[in-house]
């Protein structure tokens, strides 16, 4: 260490000789060292203006921007406030760090020595200067690449480089010029609030949250929040199974007459509106119709536009979109609104909400969307709002062209089919608008509420309309065509031996799948008998082969284990574990204890941390069972689908676990089509028989003991039917299911892998092992279907 100087020292000492020469020495050394390999140093960001400040987190940038006076989203590759760069850290204090920037040496351009050189005598200084010139445009060639890249382009003057659906939409000619990184920020909500998420997994993946003014920002925010419950009450209105609803079969029908006329209402196979959508579904569509008002509040509203002019004769967005007066009157009428809502907060003395103020809200954000839909377009689509952020939605993310720099996104044209869908989505949420906005002006006539959504479908709502929603039928119809006939780009790819598969960059071999199987199921089994089941000798495992079962049985809470036929079998399982608990002193000593609000000697209860140890357990081996289900029994199921599995009727349908054929057949008829056609399908697949007895094992003993300690918390509660769910009921979250997966990959180590890429695998597979008879029992085609894949 240096020989500092202390504290209450006012002047340095001069070093002596020999510490100056021992100094010099040390210095020396120091340079000796190698200098710090840039590969390992963590990146990170320096700020340009006027100061030293470099943070690796881009949050903490847009924190420091306003100390001179800049917002982030002024930050542009044309003129950054902020530059990637390499840090080093070092210690300030204890528990300190700092970070320094390390300059990287420009790379010397190493070509191969030119031909002839040997003997040959070396170029001028002019013709020295020339190539050296030529050198630096090579590089800089490559980094004009890069810029462009991050710029839409326009549809090329060769035939071959157009792609028909982008020109038929006109969205290449819209977007030409504009940065990705703008497309994306311009419809994107701000990740600060929580707008009415119906579930807690999230997707987000369309830039985040832009950093406008605090007051804009905060101005936004709240609209959104507004919108969200705005919709929902929408959505209320529609839904057959609230006590509020209107929605009757005769008014879904013409609500979904897009063709018009009477005929096509009347005819058995015409198309109505369907309002049924699950949780995740309905996220989804809100959160479109929500990025849509963002959009409008940003590139129409907003005086600056959003979108950044590279040069004088560029046509914006803002340029081309029309503000009419009924939507510029909607959206000020929501920010009049806002700030009526502000006056009411400060005179009332506890600044708390105002409800008739919400109301107000509310129903100026419904105005503002039937603005957008009521709204004549003619030969110029993207005059409409509407039009313009679909063409947005068109450009999508691209996750393995990042850069660094968040500014500098890199993005692709969507595919058809999966475009598409953003359309259905606007075109689901503007009939819930439409239908909620006829009952409030009808609700003193609900008699009329027909005829004006007649009225208002056949001028604003066809097909052979020139409205923003017209061109959007157009559009769905053109790109259903489309995607039927677009090339699959991701193909799985077999090795020369047929024993390896390549999918998206994943390699699985033949025996990975049974090595995942065998990991898993030799951790249920332990987790079963050893864990769950407290490691009992005397206990014999529940067998397929023994059971019966009444398929037609549809008692409410019935299975096979309420067969009378099966009592011999499961005589004693419904409380065999707490009888084991009962007799074991060491079980005792881990789930009973004295109650700690009584002093000794009082009442006794079960350890509540002991119930949830075991119910962790029971988790983790479904969480195995899972897998087993899922990998080798067939057809993977989507998540949703295999959620749905029942080991007990319930109310409305009959259990999944049967038993056939002395196996356990498990039966789904939960369909993600059902949405849409509101019909069922059967999904059926037998289990292996070791990995059917040990869900029979399970089912006969667990779930009873389950119950008991349910009942402790929650007196009186019966435990969930669902297979895969909580003790409160919760059924498992559709994300959770390729968590599982992933897990199970990582437990056997193999490649890891989610839902969406091995149903694509597990199709693959079937065409390659099975014979044309065999794929005949599996619906393949379903399967290929284009599914998107998760990065």
């Amino acid at each position: 260490m240096w020989n500092l100087p202390s504290p209450e020292s006012n002047e340095l000492e001069e070093p002596s000789a020999g510490q100056a020469a021992s100094d010099e020495r040390r210095q020396i050394a120091i340079n000796r060292q190698p200098a710090i390999d840039l590969r390992s140093a963590p990146s990170g960001r320096a700020a340009t203006v006027e100061c030293d400040y470099c943070t690796r987190r881009v949050e903490k940038m847009h924190d420091h921007m306003p100390a001179h006076g800049k917002r982030a989203s002024q930050h542009t590759s044309i003129q950054p406030l902020w530059k990637a760069c390499k840090l080093q850290t070092y210690f300030t204090a204890k528990g300190m760090i700092d970070y320094f920037v390390i300059e990287e040496e420009e790379p010397l351009l190493s070509s191969p020595p030119s031909l002839g050189t040997r003997g040959e005598p070396p170029p001028s200084q002019e013709e020295g200067r020339l190539f050296s010139d030529l050198k630096a445009d090579v590089i800089q060639a490559s980094r004009d690449l890069d810029n462009r890249a991050e710029i839409v382009q326009g549809i090329e003057e060769s035939r071959a480089d157009r792609v028909p659906w982008l020109v038929r939409t006109g969205f290449a000619a819209h977007l030409r010029g504009l940065r990705d990184a703008e497309i994306l920020s311009s419809y994107a909500l701000p990740r600060s609030l929580d707008l009415g998420r119906w579930d807690d997994d999230e997707d987000d993946d369309d830039g985040g949250d832009v950093n406008d003014d605090n007051d804009v920002n905060t101005d936004l925010s709240r609209i959104l929040t507004a919108a969200d419950g705005t919709l929902r009450d929408a959505y209320t209105s529609c839904s057959e199974t609230s006590p509020d609803g209107k929605m009757t079969q005769q008014r879904a029908k013409r609500l979904s007459n897009f063709r018009g006329g009477e005929a096509n209402m009347s005819s058995a196979k015409a198309s109505k509106f369907r309002e049924l959508k699950n949780g995740k579904s309905l996220k989804s569509y809100f959160r479109i119709a929500k990025q849509l008002l963002a959009y409008y509040y940003r590139v129409v509203f907003r005086d600056d536009g959003h979108f950044n002019r590279e040069s004088n004769d560029e046509v914006l967005p803002g340029d081309i979109i029309e503000t009419t007066s009924w939507p510029e009157k909607a959206m000020q009428g929501i920010i009049n609104a806002l700030r009526r809502q502000d006056e009411t907060s400060r005179v009332r003395s506890g600044g708390g909400g105002d409800e008739e103020r919400d109301i107000e809200l509310k129903r100026a954000i419904r105005t503002f969307y039937i603005s957008l839909i009521c709204h004549t377009v003619g030969s110029r689509p993207f005059r409409s709002a509407v039009l313009s952020f679909c063409a947005m939605l068109s450009r999508k993310n691209n996750p393995t062209r990042q850069r660094d720099n968040e500014q500098r996104m890199l993005c692709t044209w969507q595919k058809p089919g999966n475009f598409n869908s953003n359309l259905s989505s606007l075109i689901w949420v503007a009939q819930v608008i439409l239908f909620d906005f006829v009952c409030f002006k009808k609700q003193d006539d609900e008699d009329g509420t027909p005829d004006m959504i007649d009225e208002i479908c056949r001028r604003y709502f066809q097909q052979m309309a020139e409205t923003p929603f017209g061109h959007i039928l157009q559009w769905r119809l053109y790109l259903f065509a489309a995607s039927s006939t677009n090339l699959t780009e991701h193909q799985a790819r077999w090795s020369l031996d047929k024993e390896t598969i390549n999918y998206r960059g994943v390699e699985l071999q033949m025996d990975h799948v049974s090595q995942l199987v065998v990991s898993e199921f030799r951790q249920a089994h332990t987790l079963l008998y050893e864990e769950l089941l407290f490691g009992m000798d005397d206990i014999a495992p529940i067998e397929a082969w023994r059971l019966r079962d009444d398929l037609d049985q549809d008692d409410f809470g019935a299975s096979w284990m309420s067969d009378e036929r099966n009592r011999e079998i499961l005589a004693g399982t419904h409380d065999a574990l707490l009888r084991q608990i009962e007799g074991k002193v060491a079980l005792r000593r881990v789930f009973v204890r004295p109650d700690q609000k009584h002093h000794d000697g009082g009442e006794t209860r079960l350890c509540p941390k002991a119930m949830a140890i075991y119910e962790a357990h029971v988790q983790g081996f479904l969480e195995r069972m899972l897998t087993l289900i899922q990998v080798p029994a067939g057809p993977p199921l989507r998540s949703p689908e295999l959620l749905t599995i029942t080991y007990a009727n319930t109310g409305t349908r009959r259990r999944s676990v049967l038993m056939w054929e002395n196996m356990v057949l498990i039966h789904v008829r939960y369909h993600k089509s059902q949405e849409q056609t509101v019909t069922q399908r059967d999904n059926m697949r037998f289990l292996p028989p070791a990995i059917g007895n040990l869900l029979l094992t399970y089912l006969a003993y667990v779930p009873h003991l389950r119950q008991v300690f349910l009942r402790q918390s929650e007196p009186g509660a019966l435990l969930s039917p669902y297979l895969w769910s909580k003790p409160g009921g919760q059924i498992w979250e559709d994300h959770t299911v390729s968590s599982c997966l992933r897990r199970a990959c990582a437990r056997a180590k193999v490649p890891q892998f989610q839902v969406a890429w091995w149903r694509q695998v597990a199709a693959s597979i079937t065409k390659e092992k099975f014979s044309s008879k065999e794929q005949a029992k599996f619906e393949l085609g379903e399967i290929a279907t284009s599914e998107e894949v998760e990065d």
